[in-house]
């Protein structure tokens, strides 16, 4: 091969290498290009996903964090305006309460005159309790008009204790409310009473006609102590509503000066004109003060009678009754008991009742035997009958005057009350 020929055959190589290796350089860097690309796209669309999944993240975090803040502003909120509203239920009650006391006062001094505080009024279910409260407030607004009277629970005489020590004048009278709580069988009642005594005792102080009874264990810490508030107070009548307990109370407390006068009840007249039916209405009781326990013979005999029967008591159904709704209450419940044709009871304001409304009644006793005791007030009433068992029960019903008339009520009973605190210096 000549020199010309080797030349032109090692340019024709070169060239033949020239152009493979170009064309496999181009291949692989269309091929970089490419798995760049690829890579690339698949890294952006990861970045993507990445940033989206992080994103929906921190929208879900921040909308919780949002939503929990919301909530805990709202609470907060409610929590204010609860409280705000607690605050002004509470000094709205306070004034409520307080506001006539402090105008009670105020005119009071203005008047001049001896001031008449009843302590102990109820506020629970009581009806009979309330009863006795209304006749209260009749007795002191007819007997003495000219002194100022002022009626409070024991829960708020003993909540503006110290306003009321401050204000209430020496010569002032102080009354207990009257009621079947003195001695050893409502405890928290009693303990109120002595309360009252050692804080007021340079002041008169007339316990309104009440109940005593003592059980056993009568001369236990509580009696001892009512005792000796008596014995401390400067002047001090004590009213007892029927004959046993001016007995019972004589007996165990000697030196205290009592006079026997009828439940204050007795105070309140009325007038109503209520149409009655064929209805017996059953005022019985269910409370530890119960002896009687044929309650069920009582209703069987009455419906063999063909009297229709309809229970009733003189307990409300709501547990307080504000002092203000004291004649509501009282007024309803007397409206129910004219509306019967007999009532039987074992209540002592059941026996009450009747006579005020002219109604019927067959009368048991109950524990403390205050419901004998007073109808020793109005036994000459024909309509209003006594009984200790179920024979003189159904003997009573044959012989009991069954036509509403005009019932004999111990009026005149409550002069010498009204004369005893007229005559107080």
């Amino acid at each position: 091969m000549s020199e010309n020929n080797i030349f032109e055959y090692v340019i024709e190589k070169r060239n033949e290498l020239a152009d493979e290796l170009y064309s496999f350089w181009d291949n692989q860097k269309r091929e970089m290009f490419e798995y760049i690309n690829q890579q690339d796209k698949k890294l952006s669309d990861d970045l993507y996903s990445f940033f989206e999944t992080q994103k929906k993240e921190l929208q879900a975090k921040f909308y919780t964090q949002i939503e929990m803040q919301k909530q805990a502003d709202l609470e907060y909120v409610d929590y204010r305006i609860q409280d705000l509203s607690e605050k002004l239920e509470k000094q709205w009650n306070t004034e409520r309460e307080f506001g006539p006391i402090r105008e009670f006062f105020s005119r009071a001094a203005r008047a001049g005159k001896r001031s008449v505080v009843i302590l102990g009024t109820p506020e629970h279910s009581n009806i009979g309790d309330h009863a006795i409260s209304c006749g209260e407030k009749t007795f002191f607004e007819t007997q003495f008009p000219e002194n100022p009277l002022l009626m409070l629970s024991w829960r708020t005489a003993w909540k503006y204790e110290s306003y009321l020590t401050d204000h209430i004048q020496k010569d002032d009278l102080i009354c207990i409310q009257g009621g079947g709580f003195l001695g050893s069988l409502w405890e928290e009642e009693q303990q109120n009473v002595t309360r009252a005594l050692v804080r007021f005792q340079d002041n008169p102080v007339v316990i309104l006609p009440q109940t005593y009874w003592s059980g056993e264990g009568s001369n236990d810490n509580r009696i001892v102590e009512f005792a000796k508030a008596m014995a401390d107070c400067r002047k001090l009548l004590v009213c007892l509503r029927e004959k046993d307990s001016l007995e019972r109370f004589c007996k165990r407390f000697q030196g205290i000066q009592t006079m026997l006068v009828p439940d204050m009840t007795f105070c309140i007249h009325t007038n109503l004109k209520m149409e009655r039916n064929n209805t017996a209405l059953l005022c019985m009781r269910a409370d530890k003060e119960k002896v009687f326990d044929q309650d069920q013979a009582v209703k069987d005999y009455l419906e063999s009678l063909q009297y229709q029967i309809r229970n009733i008591s003189t307990m409300a159904d709501e547990e307080v009754i504000p002092s203000e709704l004291s004649e509501l209450y009282v007024w309803r419940k007397m409206e129910e008991f004219a509306s019967g044709k007999l009532i039987v009871t074992d209540w002592l304001h059941g026996l009450i009742f009747a006579a005020l409304t002219k109604t019927p009644c067959i009368a048991f006793n109950n524990l403390s035997g205050k419901v004998e005791a007073i109808y020793q007030w109005v036994r000459e009433c024909e309509q209003i009958v006594f009984v200790k068992d179920m024979k003189e029960f159904k003997d009573a019903l044959g012989k009991i005057n069954l036509t509403p008339g005009k019932v004999v009520l111990p009026d005149q009973k409550f002069d010498e009350l009204t004369a005893y605190i007229r005559e107080l210096r």
